[in-house]
Formats: structure tokens, C-alpha cells, sequence
């Protein structure tokens, strides 16, 4: 049976009291000081998962107990030091590679920092986590009943890895495309290898305001953790933008966050009735998970799971062990391969989700009848 490790932190200060035992009602500054003063721990041991092309894994989650505001505000060697032992402690039980969830994928330039020093393989999941996101666009305008190749996209946050594979990606579906983000010579690079590869011109701006009012797609790929981890600064953070240049009946896929953690679009919806929100794609496990499944799900409803959290159990079954999405750059090529071995294996992208739930057709339809509105008001 292959052997797999998954680490994965608190989004919240609640989140640490609750999945770690904490005691509740004590202030958050102190339960954080606790947490940074707790070892990584094992939290969950998931005895058997079995692929759909015949063989099993097995995997330990880890759980490092600091939360998202603490990966960004503590010293980086602090927090890359807390991951490396996570890794390390899903090494002593067995586990031969490790996924990085949530904000541990981010931290030290795309999670080398910690794979360099790493006795066992390493991967983020981002190359999933775009194949996935793909998808899931494909089965939203459908239900929306969008032809995406009479689309407008725009990607915010292209010049960051997630986000400019995303773009390179949409760009052989889309009619139109906009690059947004701070980096213009990057931006101008990527739109000339998509200009390569698909002939599709696409444009490049620094803010997002002017073209949000025409797209009928908008991919989210930055944050602000996440600009901070490829060298801005916090206060050149990307998002968030203003709600109010959305077009009615958009599509925003929200990748701002990686797996189980807080993106920068929380409660989009709620000023925004009228436009479709969702975190990419949900990943339908094969076969049964067992009752520590909870930890795999992150949140999702029994029996799926995120595909970062895929991405790493795939390689373990596939015996791929070596490091796979890593570091600043996510390539089509990777993209692509994690895919097709996610279809042999027999996960497959089955819905959308947004905050924990999958998104279903009574969604949908509420945004339909008030973008519908809007558009005939």
C-alpha cells in the first residue's frame, strides 16, 4: 500500500481551538500563542483509500497548528521551520510524499523552502487545483447556460503562478481575455506566449475596474498572502476589488486561497446576489474514505475533497514520488498530466463549491433570476 502525508493548518482562530483541543472563550491572541508554541500533530490517519485502477494508499494528516494571519505575520524562517517539521513528522509515520494545504503551499517561494530540506517528496497541489478550477468554469457555464467561446474572461492575479496558468489555460476556450495585475513585464510576456500558443490577443492592465463591467467571467488567482509570499509587499496586495463593477450574471471563480483556507471574496455573494460565486472545483473521491474522512473533505461533504488535497494522493497511488507542483511557476504540462492520471485513478471534478457546500441548482437559478433582473431593469 503507498503511503501519503498531507499538511494542513487552522484558517482561524476558532478553527485552532476546536480541531485542536484548545480550551474556548480564551482570547484569541493567547490561543494563537499556545498554537505557536505547539508541535505539528497528527491528527488523522486515513487507513484506506482505493483507486479505481486497482491499487490503495494510505496517509496521515498533519496538523500544524498555526493560523492563516500567523503564516502571514510571523518571521518566514519561523513559519517554514513549523511546515518542515509537519513534513517531517508525516516521514516518521510512514509517509513518502506530502502534500502542502492551505497556507503552508505558500510560504517559502511556493513551498521549496521546506521540500529542500524535506526527506521525502513535496508537492502544493496547484497543478490540480487550476486542472480542477478548469473544469469546474466548463460545468458552471453550462449551467449557466454561457457559451464561453463567446465569452469575456478576465484573470486577476495573471502575473502569479495560479494565475497565469489559469490564463493560458482559459485562453483556448474564451472569445476575449484581460490579464490584471501589478507586474506589467510579466503580464506582457504571458500575453505573448498566449498570443503563441492560442492567437488570441489578450490585453493587460494594472486594476481591474475597467474591465469587470464587460466580463462574463472573472478568475480570482492572487491574494494578499499570496502577492506577499512572490515578493510584494501587503499593502500592494490585488484584491479586493469593488463588487459594483461586476457584471450581472457573472461567473468569479474564487482561487484567491489555497485549499481550507480564508480567500479575499468572503461574503462576495451577499453584496452580489446576482453573480455566480464558487472556489473551483469539488473532487469526487473513489471509493470509501473512511471515518477520518472529515480531515480529507476540508470542510466538503463526505466523499470529496479538495484538489490539492487530490493532487497528492494521486501521485501516492501512481507512486510518483517526487516533487511535482513546487516553487513559483505552474506549468501547463503538469496541468495537463495531473488530469489525466486524476481520470485513470477515477477522481473526477463533480460540482462546484463555495465555503464548505457544493453549489446547486437552486443557487443557480436565484443568481439567473436576479442577474436576469438586473439586465432587463
Amino acid at each position: 500500500m503507498q503511503r501519503f502525508g498531507f499538511v494542513t493548518h487552522p484558517a482561524r482562530v476558532e478553527d485552532l481551538s476546536r480541531r485542536f483541543g484548545l480550551a474556548r472563550g480564551l482570547l484569541p491572541s493567547l490561543v494563537e500563542g499556545v498554537g505557536r508554541l505547539l508541535p505539528p500533530m497528527r491528527v488523522a490517519h486515513l487507513e484506506e483509500i482505493r483507486s479505481a485502477a486497482g491499487p490503495a494508499a494510505e496517509g496521515w494528516v498533519i496538523g500544524c497548528p498555526l493560523t492563516a494571519r500567523q503564516f502571514a505575520s510571523l518571521p518566514v524562517e519561523f513559519v517554514v521551520n513549523k511546515v518542515l517539521r509537519s513534513v517531517r513528522l508525516a516521514e516518521k509515520f510512514g509517509a513518502r510524499i506530502v502534500g502542502l494545504g492551505g497556507y503552508a503551499s505558500v510560504i517559502g517561494n511556493g513551498g521549496l523552502a521546506a521540500a529542500n530540506e524535506a526527506g521525502v517528496a513535496v508537492t502544493t497541489g496547484a497543478s490540480y487545483a487550476v486542472a480542477a478550477a478548469m473544469e469546474s468554469i466548463g460545468q458552471a457555464a453550462a449551467q449557466m447556460a454561457v457559451d464561453l467561446s463567446e465569452t469575456e474572461a478576465v484573470v486577476i492575479g495573471a502575473d502569479l503562478p495560479l494565475g497565469s496558468a489559469c490564463a493560458r489555460l482559459v485562453a483556448r476556450d474564451v472569445k476575449y481575455l484581460s490579464l490584471i495585475g501589478k507586474n506589467e513585464a510579466r503580464l506582457e510576456r504571458l500575453a505573448t506566449h498566449i498570443l503563441h500558443e492560442t492567437g488570441l490577443a489578450a490585453r493587460t492592465f494594472a486594476s481591474a475596474e475597467t474591465v469587470l463591467p464587460q466580463a462574463d467571467l472573472v478568475i480570482v488567482a492572487a491574494s494578499s498572502l499570496d502577492s506577499w509570499a512572490s515578493g510584494l509587499r501587503m499593502t500592494e496586495a490585488l484584491l479586493p476589488f469593488d463588487p459594483a463593477f461586476l457584471k450581472a450574471g457573472a461567473m468569479v471563480c474564487d482561487l484567491s486561497a489555497p485549499a481550507g483556507a480564508p480567500g479575499d471574496l468572503q461574503g462576495l455573494e451577499r453584496l452580489r446576489n446576482d453573480v455566480l460565486v464558487f472556489e473551483g472545483g469539488a473532487v469526487k473521491i473513489p471509493g470509501n474514505t473512511g471515518s477520518d474522512s472529515d480531515w480529507l473533505n476540508l470542510s466538503l461533504p463526505k466523499g470529496y475533497t479538495h484538489a490539492a488535497v487530490a493532487e497528492t494522493l494521486i501521485l501516492a497511488l501512481e507512486e510518483r514520488y517526487e516533487n511535482f507542483s513546487l516553487g513559483l511557476e505552474i506549468t501547463v504540462e503538469r496541468v495537463e498530466e495531473i488530469a489525466r492520471l486524476a481520470r485513470k485513478h477515477g477522481f473526477a471534478v463533480s460540482g462546484f463549491h463555495r465555503g464548505g457546500r457544493l453549489v446547486d441548482s437552486r443557487q443557480i437559478a436565484a443568481v439567473k433570476v436576479h442577474a436576469g433582473g438586473k439586465l432587463s431593469a
